[in-house]
């Protein structure tokens, strides 16, 4: 099962490193508050990380889907309980598949 708590846990230990450890009133790491320090977390990972990862990820996913199609498709009777139908797949056009997203 996936970890989260390494990854969330870092906002909160750098929030909280002015607390913990000072020397003469100043802090040793971090000297910004969780006031800061969680939302300035929250909006470069959610603006800048994110779209990092999905320019990574959607080629990827992309070659795996056109060269190797039986990765995606390989545990498809397991989670059916029974047979799945093979066939060709059909090629969403880019502009279909913004439509589909803005429905959503």
């Amino acid at each position: 099962m996936w970890d989260y708590r390494g990854g969330s846990g870092g906002w909160i230990e750098l929030g909280l490193q002015p607390v913990l450890f000072q020397q003469n009133g100043h802090p040793l790491y971090c000297p910004y508050p969780l006031g800061v320090a969680i939302p300035a977390m929250l909006l470069s990972h959610a603006f800048g990380a994110s779209l990092v990862e999905a320019l990574i990820t959607a080629p990827g996913f992309a070659y795996i889907q056109k060269h190797h199609q039986t990765l995606l498709t390989a545990l498809g009777e397991v989670a059916s309980g029974g047979e799945v139908p093979t066939g060709e797949a059909q090629a969403l056009p880019l502009w279909r598949w913004f439509c589909s997203l803005s429905r959503a």
